[in-house]
């Protein structure tokens, strides 16, 4: 999704478009450590106590607010 695009652009999509949502604070905190750590969907719902679902549906809702949006 966030191929090419320097970190920063990255920080600054999820931080700008994650928002007005449940839990946002920990939702963008997700899709950092996914999008720019690499993590796992396993390793997420560990270091966030949620299940690997539970982290794949944040990951997809956050994902579809994203789609098409630039710096």
């Amino acid at each position: 999704m966030f191929e090419g695009l320097p970190r920063s652009e990255i920080e600054y999509l999820i931080e700008e478009w994650c928002v007005d949502m449940t839990h946002a604070e920990r939702n963008r905190l997700i899709m950092k450590r996914r999008h720019i750590d690499g993590l796992t969907y396993e390793k997420l719902g560990e270091e966030f106590e949620l299940s690997t679902i539970q982290v794949k549906n944040i990951v997809r809702q956050c994902n579809e607010r994203l789609k098409g949006k630039t710096v």
